[in-house]
């Protein structure tokens, strides 16, 4: 990244595995005996924790220290398509 003309290096670190959950549905319409167009839409969020590491060059005098950072991840999912029934 760069900003004002110095250049930021970021790393990040301490990664944990987390935990989340998803919640969805579908509606499945049957075209014919062996196809069917499937409809569905799921929601999915989990808690994520990281450290993240600064290495400043170029016109920057002083480190910056790590930071802690923890957010939530929530991703909502759309999809349509095509089934075939076995």
């Amino acid at each position: 990244m760069v900003f004002d003309g110095t250049e930021i290096y970021t790393t990040s670190s301490g990664n944990k595995l987390t935990f989340g959950f998803t919640a969805g549905g579908g509606l499945r319409y049957n075209l014919n005996s062996n196809i069917a167009l499937k409809i569905a839409a799921d929601y999915y969020q989990t808690r994520v924790k990281s450290t993240y590491t600064f290495d400043l060059f170029r016109g920057v005098a002083s480190d910056v220290p790590p930071l802690d950072a923890e957010f939530y991840l929530r991703t909502i999912d759309f999809s349509i398509g095509l089934a075939y029934n076995f």
